[in-house]
């Protein structure tokens, strides 16, 4: 039996991500998500030893965020029936849970997008054989500014994003030597818009799917895919509901971003940007300028500790300012620029998490009283 094709596709926060899951999940087999199992942000490696109370425990804390963020409807029973036939093993939670949404939608071609998790991509091929990882960039400067304008996390900690570049950039890198191009496919966003039949007939191929016509009007994806898995995008200079192709958004970061913002990219991530194949800025900055980020990095410990990494080790990172498994990092239902804390939805959160435990504790205590 041939083995069922997946995908994994990540890239930092504001690299365009939402295009490609928009776009792939116009297709006819294929349903990209985002926001909804986060696979190795919640569930890998954290419900050591697997068994059959674990796996419940992951399942209901999976379905009541999903409720409680989402909206969505995750049958926690059928799930875990299905996973308990193949045996208890990360991969086929994985499978299963995607599963589940895959069948919503009626799609054969299950896929997550990730932001920010490509040092998890090997961790995926092994448990996958068959399955594919698209890997996207963009522009240092355009993922700072989009990054910057939809932040809400204070002390200029969207500067971090600069780390997180130089890490995904390194990676590609590093990935693009060492994994089979069969399996994994670097593409940057200002080619998807640049020149979008090209790159994404390059991507079907890649994923070995016919390439469909309806990928290059934007204008049905919605008619498409169903818009409770799968949302149409915002953008962080023109708003929401953007859809398709536009090389005007390639290049917003040049009306938003200051001198010495450019300053620190530049100097920062240049080795890294002539390798993703861009351009510096170009600009003559004074010493002032690049001084000024500089102060503002050593102003903000999370900051601080990164540039000294940077500059002791040549890396970056691939973690947010705040950790995102936290719920007090959450951003509010139907309002990422608020927070989940201090949103309606919060109270019944944490009061299924108890109901949760004490649901568990009686079914299995009472199991092994048997």
């Amino acid at each position: 039996m041939k083995p069922e094709k997946r995908l994994f596709l990540t890239g930092t926060m504001r690299t365009g991500g939402s295009l490609l899951i928009t776009m792939l999940s116009a297709h006819s087999k294929i349903l990209i998500l985002n926001e909804r199992v986060h696979f190795f942000r919640f569930v890998y490696d954290r419900y050591n030893p697997l068994n059959a109370e674990n796996t419940e425990r992951l399942l209901r804390k999976q379905a009541a965020r999903l409720r409680h963020r989402n909206n969505a409807d995750f049958d926690v029973d059928g799930i875990f029936r299905a996973i308990q036939r193949r045996g208890f093993t990360y991969k086929n939670i994985y499978d299963e849970m995607m599963c589940h949404f895959m069948k919503m939608a009626d799609r054969s071609i299950w896929g997550e997008f990730a932001a920010l998790q490509w040092r998890e991509i090997p961790i995926y091929l092994d448990l996958f054989p068959a399955g594919k990882a698209i890997h996207m960039y963009r522009d240092p400067r355009g993922v700072l500014s989009s990054w910057k304008k939809l932040s809400s996390i204070p002390n200029n900690a969207y500067l971090n994003a600069i780390f997180n570049w130089v890490d995904s950039a390194n990676h590609v890198k590093h990935y693009q030597e060492t994994l089979g191009k069969d399996r994994y496919y670097a593409v940057r966003y200002e080619d998807i818009m640049a020149d979008p039949e090209k790159e994404v007939r390059s991507i079907c191929q890649f994923i070995d799917v016919e390439f469909e016509p309806e990928l290059m009007q934007p204008e049905t994806w919605p008619e498409r895919f169903n818009t409770s898995l799968v949302k149409v995008p915002r953008s962080a200079h023109e708003g929401s509901g953007i859809l398709g192709f536009s090389t005007q958004r390639t290049d917003n970061w040049r009306k938003h971003l200051e001198n010495w913002e450019l300053a620190l990219v530049d100097v920062l991530a240049g080795s890294q940007i002539a390798d993703a194949g861009y351009s510096q800025a170009q600009k003559a900055y004074t010493p002032d300028e690049f001084q000024k980020g500089l102060t503002l990095m050593q102003q903000n410990p999370l900051l601080l500790e990164n540039l000294i990494t940077f500059l002791t080790t040549g890396q970056g990172v691939d973690t947010y300012p705040m950790d995102p498994t936290d719920p007090n990092s959450w951003g509010a239902p139907h309002n990422p620029s608020e927070w989940f804390t201090e949103s309606p939805a919060a109270e019944p959160y944490f009061r299924d998490l108890e109901k949760i435990e004490e649901y568990l504790n009686k079914k299995y205590n009472e199991q092994s009283a048997l």
